[in-house]
């Protein structure tokens, strides 16, 4: 369980880079997210340092873990058992502490940029909508982008604050690359954190056929240039989804093929590793500094949260995953079976934020 709330603490860092909170609309009609969890109204669920956190944002992120919990248990074959655990803590439990985590690091956003000296400018703006119309383009359409929005019970104005967060998140992480800055992350910052992680980056070539990937490593140390037949080489018949990997940051490589990767020196090719049923070249890089300096930002930044004080209010303390989590599913299959409609009308009105990492004003929940 431990590893899993590890993995989602690392997720929802990652989701920094598209998604955010939503306010705690007291005066609106249920939504979807509250209706699941047996709450009459959104209402806010906790403080951080007496900031609001609304129960739309800490639902949304309860409703992601509990789906990520489910899938990982699913997958290894384990029943989903909400109310068991260890170590005094269940698994639901475990959930409802990591949404809180999240939503509350969401909620202090605005306090840490305005912190840091940070003013909402129209750039910002014009950002936010540039990436909501980017959103609703590749969705297919503003009636597709209504129903991803009513998939998680979200509105309009749920959407907007999303894409606020997002953007004072890339807004501070932005200032801590600023040389001169007071947050800024120097290199040797940068330097120290990765040797502390034992961060290391590794190109990455897979193919289905180890005797093709021994064909492959002859041409390749028969190159001038290594590195860049390398990366033509995985970019015309990879079958890994990226080209290459930080390790430390990203445990997706099958165990061998990582420790394989770990033993290299940038610029040296290793021997064809053979896992899962594909078969692996590694070219060992320089380490990844924007990956490294992201990653040790996002450190400091939970580490900032974490310090703030938490009041549990008493919703809070009602909300079940095992009663959440099957009533939100249901309603979900509800809407997609329907077509995406929801029959509640969702709480309040305004724009998007998407969980995809790139660019800085993003906009829509995945």
């Amino acid at each position: 369980m431990r590893r899993w709330m590890a993995l989602l603490a690392a997720s929802a860092l990652l989701a920094l880079s598209g998604c955010g909170l939503f306010g705690s609309g007291e005066n609106s009609a249920p939504g979807l997210l509250e209706t699941a969890a047996g709450l009459s109204a959104p209402c806010a669920v906790a403080e951080a340092d007496g900031v609001s956190i609304g129960s739309r944002s800490y639902l949304y992120w309860l409703g992601r873990n509990c789906a990520y919990l489910a899938e990982a248990l699913t997958a290894q074959g384990r029943e989903v058992q909400w109310n068991q655990g260890s170590q005094g803590e269940t698994l639901g439990d475990a959930a409802k502490s990591a949404a809180l985590r999240t939503a509350a690091l969401y909620a202090l956003l605005p306090k840490l940029a305005e912190e840091a000296g940070l003013l909402w400018e129209d750039a910002d703006e014009a950002a936010l909508q540039e990436a909501r119309q980017a959103k609703i383009a590749a969705l297919g359409g503003e009636d597709a982008w209504a129903a991803h929005l009513a998939r998680w019970g979200l509105s309009e104005t749920d959407a907007e604050v999303f894409a606020r967060c997002h953007r004072l998140y890339a807004r501070l992480y932005a200032e801590s690359r600023r040389e001169g800055s007071s947050a800024y992350l120097s290199p040797e910052d940068i330097a120290a954190y990765a040797e502390k992680q034992g961060l290391q980056t590794a190109a990455i070539l897979a193919v289905a056929d180890s005797a093709q990937a021994e064909a492959i490593r002859t041409e390749l140390t028969a190159s001038t240039d290594l590195p860049a037949a390398f990366a033509a080489k995985a970019g015309a018949v990879s079958t890994w989804p990226s080209r290459t990997v930080t390790l430390g940051l990203d445990d997706s490589l099958p165990e061998a093929v990582a420790q394989a990767a770990k033993a290299l020196t940038p610029g040296q090719l290793s021997a064809v590793v053979t896992a899962e049923g594909q078969s692996f070249l590694l070219l060992g890089r320089e380490l990844d500094q924007e990956a490294a300096a992201r990653a040790l930002f996002d450190q400091r930044l939970t580490a900032q949260a974490e310090q703030a004080e938490i009041r549990l209010l008493s919703p809070y303390e009602a909300i079940d995953p095992g009663t959440f989590f099957p009533a939100l599913t249901a309603a979900q299959a509800a809407l997609d079976a329907a077509g995406g409609q929801s029959d509640a009308p969702p709480a309040g009105s305004g724009a998007s934020s998407s969980a995809s990492s790139a660019g800085a004003g993003s906009s829509a929940p995945e």
